[in-house]
């Protein structure tokens, strides 16, 4: 649910993990492999069905679907004022640009990430390894090869014996 439309898909998940007898959780946001940038929207919606709720804890950061973290380091931090203030106002037919320079800030933080060293693409992808993306290795000489065994298999498939 990274879309702002997806609104019915995130209170299906509150019914379901959210409330009185649930357990803690954390929830796991962030940014998708098919999403280049943050969608400060869909953060919104998720941090504010989640702020009536005792036993959620959080919204985690993560990365989903890839490891390019050198790539897309600052899309983490697009909708990360959500996390923190879920009661930030929603976008209007009136709100300003500043709103929707906010979604976008990935773009322009991008330009910022070079001035740090410890957000330098070679450092990171050195620490990273080689890029992966949905269980494949992205580039050669092990390009589209799979990562581990359970690659080609999804959730409630057996992988073959070892």
């Amino acid at each position: 649910a990274y879309r702002p439309s997806d609104g019915p898909q995130i209170d299906e998940a509150m019914s379901r993990y959210a409330g009185e007898g649930c357990p803690p959780i954390m929830l796991g946001g962030g940014a998708s492999w098919v999403k280049v940038h943050g969608d400060c929207e869909a953060s919104r919606l998720w941090a504010l069905a989640a702020d009536p709720h005792a036993n959620i804890l959080g919204l985690t950061a993560c990365f989903w679907g890839l490891n390019d973290l050198a790539g897309r380091l600052i899309t983490l931090y697009g909708g990360a004022g959500f996390a923190w203030n879920p009661h930030d106002p929603a976008p209007t037919a009136e709100s300003g640009p500043d709103y929707w320079l906010r979604c976008e800030i990935d773009q322009q933080m991008r330009m910022w990430q070079v001035l740090f060293p410890d957000a330098d693409p070679d450092a990171i992808n050195a620490d990273r390894g080689p890029e992966e993306e949905l269980g494949r290795y992205v580039w050669p000489p092990r390009a589209r090869e799979a990562v581990a065994p359970t690659a080609d298999f999804f959730p409630g498939e057996k992988p073959p014996a070892a």
